[in-house]
């Protein structure tokens, strides 16, 4: 038996709780979008992580840029 604590986590936790808020499938933080470079996302808000005082870009998922061989 596992238990995961973290500021990554707790993001990841309240991303996931957020898709219904936006009708997304998907969100992502700008720092993760920056690690994926072969997809486009859209912009969709900002957040401000329970505890922290940055703001964090959010994203979902568009296309692939490129199209499978």
């Amino acid at each position: 038996n596992y238990t995961v604590h973290g500021d990554a986590v707790n993001l990841a936790a309240r991303l996931e709780a957020m898709n219904k808020e936006y009708g997304t499938r998907l969100l992502l933080s700008d720092r993760t979008t920056r690690r994926i470079p072969d997809v486009e996302f859209v912009e969709i808000g900002e957040t401000t992580a329970r505890g922290q005082s940055q703001k964090i870009r959010l994203f979902t998922l568009t296309a692939s840029r490129s199209d499978p061989t």
